[in-house]
């Protein structure tokens, strides 16, 4: 359903952002996923290679405590 469509997602490794992640791999979407705890990511990334559906891009991104 979601062949050659994008979602970029942000706060994917955990909770809701998770479960939207892994919905719409497997709805076949090309992934961005962004997140601040790389290794929660890196988890969700080999998840989803697992389903043999590659990310197209992942990045961590820390949080900014300027403000």
């Amino acid at each position: 359903k979601l062949r050659n469509k994008i979602a970029v997602i942000l706060g994917a490794s955990k909770s809701l952002g998770r479960a939207i992640t892994l919905g719409y791999a497997r709805e076949g979407a090309d992934i961005v996923a962004v997140a601040r705890t790389s290794a929660l990511l890196d988890e969700l990334a080999d998840e989803i290679a697992a389903m043999e559906h590659d990310l197209p891009g992942t990045e961590a991104l820390p949080p900014d405590r300027t403000t």
